[in-house]
């Protein structure tokens, strides 16, 4: 067999194992009750937070026998895998990732600047409070006017004794500090943003594979329950406080739960993890 033609089988070997892979996955979101849209927002959603929504699969995968369990599982896995490298999933977690990327703090001119509008401001409302007030009195008793007038001379004259080049120096110097720490703060969460969203995906998903993997690498699918209030609790007590993924895996089964873990692992090689 020449190298051209063989390069040809080995091209169409791989098209049709692909494709093959497409339709069990496919086929294994319609057993589910999943269509292809839902199947995506909640992957999304998965990816994003690290926990996705079970719910929507859980009556169909409760209700096929354990045999067909194990295909579902796998079939979800190679759908979820085969959907995260399309040019759809990238764009995606694209708009995901920026939704999720905090907004740095926005200055209007410098601080000295900001320190004049503040007084211009806090003036301008003094004024207006101060002719409000006068309003109020004009129809007070000349007693209680009297005595309003007094306390707001009392007032005007404590503002004039704090308003010293040492206050004034004092206020500018803490909105100088303010805008310092809105900066280092906006600085942490993009550090944070950056490890949390990676501009590719693939160290996420990796991510949130191994806590898969880790959240069910203890299952005890061999603990006992027992019927309590009306409700089906596990024997042990250690067991009830668990993650409710934990619990998931233990009603899913034993079967399926391997053949999950197994095609998630062969995932996580493929991402290089």
């Amino acid at each position: 067999m020449s190298s051209h033609i063989l390069r040809r089988t080995v091209a169409a070997l791989v098209a049709a194992a692909l494709m093959t892979a497409g339709l069990v996955a496919a086929d294994a979101l319609s057993q589910l009750g999943l269509t292809p849209a839902a199947a995506k927002e909640a992957l999304m959603a998965g990816i994003g937070s690290g926990w996705l929504n079970h719910s929507l699969a859980a009556p169909a995968f409760r209700q096929a026998p354990e045999a067909l369990r194990v295909e579902l599982a796998e079939g979800a896995i190679l759908w979820a895998k085969a959907y995260t490298a399309s040019p759809e999933f990238q764009a995606a977690y694209a708009k995901l990732r920026e939704t999720r990327k905090p907004s740095a703090p926005v200055f209007t001119g410098t601080p000295e600047e900001e320190f004049t509008r503040q007084r211009e401001q806090q003036a301008r409302e003094q004024a207006k409070g101060a002719e409000e007030m006068k309003k109020v009195m004009a129809s007070m008793p000349p007693d209680q006017r009297k005595q309003m007038e007094e306390a707001m001379q009392q007032a005007a004259a404590v503002m004039k004794q704090m308003d010293t080049p040492e206050m004034r120096k004092m206020m500018l110097d803490g909105l100088r500090m303010q805008r310092e720490q809105q900066t280092r703060e906006y600085q942490e969460q993009l550090a944070r943003w950056k490890e949390d969203y990676p501009e590719s995906a693939a160290p996420l998903i990796a991510r949130r594979i191994t806590a898969f993997l880790t959240m069910s690498a203890d299952v005890d699918f061999d603990a006992a329950l027992l019927q309590k209030n009306g409700k089906m609790r596990f024997v042990k007590d250690a067991y009830e406080s668990r993650a409710s993924e934990w619990k998931l895996c233990y009603r899913a089964g034993k079967a399926p739960v391997a053949a999950a873990r197994a095609a998630a692992q062969a995932w996580l090689k493929e991402l290089g993890h």
